[in-house]
């Protein structure tokens, strides 16, 4: 976790705990002209826990543009497929920091 948490610094992430409803578990967030925030969920019990959620938000940060989430309802399938897109490139970054490809030989 520590090595995540000097990444996030290193990048200019503050990243701060909040007491989240079930089950939104993390955030990432960044206005414009503000410093990006990671919202970790004070719900994370387990280092286990804290480490994948806190690897996904920082997969937001390097694989996202721009604020992807809509301010209201999904009304359209495209919304949810644009969503489902940046999700996938947050996790699929989030597996490759926490498990290196050379790490699997």
């Amino acid at each position: 976790m520590e090595d995540m948490l000097t990444l996030a610094a290193q990048e200019g992430i503050i990243v701060e705990y909040y007491p989240f409803q079930k089950p939104l578990l993390g955030i990432y967030m960044q206005l414009d002209g503000t410093s990006p925030i990671i919202g970790l969920s004070t719900h994370l019990k387990t280092l286990a826990e804290k480490r994948c959620v806190m690897a996904e938000e920082l997969g937001h940060h390097f694989t996202s543009v721009g604020n992807c989430i809509p301010d209201r309802e999904f009304y359209h399938y495209s919304a949810r497929v644009v969503i489902s897109k940046v999700e996938y490139k947050a996790i699929r970054w989030a597996a490759n920091y926490l498990i290196p490809e050379d790490g699997l030989t």
